[in-house]
């Protein structure tokens, strides 16, 4: 994969207080760390790292992959292989006239900004692409006729060789259906999607529900079966498109009576019922995403681990058939969601507005990198705008997301753009586990800014994520969807974070030097 241009990366690492701050509390157990990290003899390399953090914001190795002064670019996806990126917009942004009318189009473009194609030309609307691991395939839903096939203007999925060539319808409705929400599987052989029409003839209430087509055409298959006014949605395919996970409020096996929204899994093909993997008995299970072992993350306002009587939303994690239930986030406040799993990696990216790591004290939404199966995190982002739907490349070292923020320096206007950034190939927290805190050494409550708030408590899982209102949800999506539209575009530089991540940086020189 090749590499994005960019100084090297400064982390800001999983713990929800400062490490400095719980030490000069006297709370930490680890004695020997500000002499051996804070007043080494080699003072000069944090004071020097310190001072380059306050530099602008592309120190920390954001690449702005759009460049607009108008309009909206929004919900990337990368391919696995992290070399290609796709994304809808209202800007024009081949400045060649492609897309004057400002509708929602479909663009791809290398993750080093490079190689900008525009996909479609709808004049209607082309949104929520999805692209296959090697970037030869994408995926989007369009009402337009782009092949002559839909003359009717139905919502329809639509396939495109990566540079937009060999476009082909791949749904054929009639009346309205809401296609939304499609996936196409990393080896591009099939399409999951969600809609509300009778595809198959075995949908004739209209509900919600799950499809799956082939990546070649043909007849789509419903894999989800739910009562009038029941959703079965938010469909994601295993990398082999052997496997679907969804959430449904629905009770095709008798495990929901109660009609919660769960986290279910079936075989991409159909032909069989699908297996509830979750009971939260309260709350909902929602937006589940599944890697190539079968780990599947999702979110969640119930308590399904046994940690999260609060309610508050927080992210889980288990494997395929449902064992192995972990909570890896714990808050009490703010919203957190939109986790995606990386294809070969026990990594996810997601979005929140809590401040797990002590670099989130105005509680804006930012990008975080979690383990999925040590629950430790990093935050990836830290601007005022808000930074949301992020994606992760197969390995796990590439995310890309959008922000009206300005963390490369180059969008000024603050207009909503897709931005990409390298993960360090050490993982979180690298190769000194000093570094590195999980969700149950410390509980955040979300009140504030600053550590002032934060309580060490290695024993409880209470978690702080509120639900809130899902002002993206897939099911309120229509073709002119315009997006996030923050403007503040103040790269914020803290000076407890800067005192933090000088830190990190000290941490990475002194890997460094015993690697050499």
């Amino acid at each position: 994969m090749p590499a994005l241009e960019r100084p090297a990366p400064v982390r800001r690492i999983g713990h929800a207080c400062p490490r400095w701050f719980m030490l000069w509390r006297g709370r930490s157990n680890r004695d020997d760390f500000m002499t051996s990290r804070l007043f080494d003899s080699r003072t000069l390399q944090p004071l020097a790292a310190l001072a380059l953090l306050a530099l602008p914001g592309a120190l920390w190795g954001q690449t702005q992959l759009t460049t607009a002064t108008s309009g909206a670019s929004q919900f990337a996806a990368i391919s696995a292989d992290g070399s290609r990126v796709v994304f809808q917009s209202t800007a024009d942004l081949a400045g060649d006239g492609g897309n004057a009318d400002a509708s929602n189009d479909v663009f791809s473009v290398d993750a080093d900004g490079g190689n900008l194609v525009q996909l479609s030309d709808t004049g209607q609307g082309a949104i929520r692409p999805s692209i296959s691991g090697d970037g030869g395939q994408v995926v989007f839903a369009s009402n337009a006729d782009l092949t002559g096939d839909n003359a009717d203007g139905n919502v329809e999925l639509f396939i495109a060789a990566g540079d937009g060539s060999g476009l082909t319808q791949l749904t054929d409705s009639t009346g309205p259906t809401g296609i939304q929400q499609a996936r196409i599987a990393r080896d591009g052989s099939r399409v999951v999607f969600a809609a509300g029409g009778n595809l198959t003839g075995d949908n004739p209430d209209g509900s919600l529900e799950v499809f799956s087509v082939a990546a070649t055409g043909g007849a789509p298959v419903q894999l989800s079966d739910g009562p009038s006014g029941s959703s079965s949605q938010f469909p994601a395919i295993a990398p082999d498109g052997s496997r679907a996970v969804f959430t449904s409020n629905t009770n095709p096996d008798a495990s929901n009576p109660d009609g919660n929204s769960e986290i279910f899994i079936v075989d991409a093909a159909g032909g069989e019922t699908p297996q509830q993997l979750t009971d939260t008995v309260t709350g909902q299970a929602l937006r589940p995403s599944i890697s190539a072992s079968g780990r599947i993350v999702f979110q969640s306002s119930g308590n399904p681990a046994g940690d999260n009587a609060d309610a508050n939303t927080e992210l889980f994690a288990m494997a395929a058939d449902g064992s192995g239930l972990i909570q890896l986030t714990n808050s009490t406040g703010g919203v957190t969601g939109f986790a995606r799993i990386a294809a070969d990696s026990n990594l996810a990216v997601f979005q929140s507005s809590v401040d797990f790591t002590g670099s989130n004290s105005d509680n804006s939404s930012e990008i975080f990198l979690v383990d999925t199966d040590s629950a430790s995190l990093s935050q990836l982002t830290d601007s005022a705008a808000a930074s949301e739907q992020p994606d992760i490349s197969g390995d796990g070292s590439r995310v890309v997301y959008q922000s009206a923020g300005n963390p490369s320096g180059d969008n000024p206007e603050g207009n909503l753009e897709i931005f990409a950034l390298d993960v360090d190939g050490d993982g979180i927290g690298g190769d000194d586990d000093d570094d590195v805190e999980t969700k149950d050494n410390f509980v955040c409550t979300f009140a504030g800014s600053g550590c002032s708030y934060c309580e060490e408590d290695s024993d409880s899982n209470t978690d702080d994520a509120t639900t809130g209102d899902d002002t993206n949800d897939d099911t309120n999506d229509s073709m002119d969807d315009s997006g996030t539209t923050e403007s503040d575009t103040t790269a914020r530089i803290d000076p407890t974070l800067n005192l933090l991540a000088a830190v990190g940086v000290f941490g990475l020189i002194r890997r460094r030097r015993r690697r050499r």
